[in-house]
């Protein structure tokens, strides 16, 4: 009798084990990847943050071309100007003001990939979470990630997301 109970329990015992394996092997953890170039380019902050970089550089343009008008058709201006800024030459005085809207539009330029980036970071975070994902990959072409099935990119959906998020924000 003694026996049977302690071959019962060390059946059930193996049996639970073995159960608990196969489960622990079967399941498996929600993933998905987003293509984050394409989520990038396609996120509204970021068609925004372009065309405001794009004004400041037509604005830095048009500022060059009056410095440039300016000291060709007035030479007197030219000369002035050199005085007072200690350029040598006009085409330095140019050459330094080209170099400043360089240097601010680079500033502007990183400042908001910056803010673009976290901003989408922070989206990726909460959709993961509200869609109850274990990860989400981050494919860029980099060799992060080789290859995933179509059925598994978010991108789109997260597009789709991140807008309706930051159209909400802004709101």
């Amino acid at each position: 009798m003694k026996k049977i109970i302690v071959i019962s329990v060390l059946a059930l015992s193996i049996m639970t084990s073995g159960f608990a394996v196969y489960r622990g092997l079967t399941s498996s953890k929600k993933t998905a990847f987003v293509n984050t170039v394409r989520l990038y380019e396609n996120f509204q902050a970021t068609k925004e943050r372009q065309q405001r970089l794009e004004d400041i550089q037509n604005r830095g343009s048009y500022l060059l071309d009056s410095l440039s008008t300016a000291m060709k058709d007035h030479p007197g201006f030219a000369k002035k100007v050199s005085r007072t800024t200690g350029a040598a030459e006009t085409g330095e005085l140019y050459r330094q003001k080209q170099m400043e809207l360089q240097s601010i539009y680079g500033t502007y330029s990183r400042q908001f990939d910056e803010e673009i980036w976290q901003q989408l970071n922070q989206f990726v975070i909460d959709y993961g979470k509200e869609h109850q994902y274990d990860y989400i990959f981050g494919a860029s072409g980099n060799g992060s990630l080789m290859y995933a099935g179509p059925s598994q990119d978010l991108t789109d959906k997260l597009i789709e997301y991140a807008n309706t998020r930051y159209n909400g924000e802004n709101q």
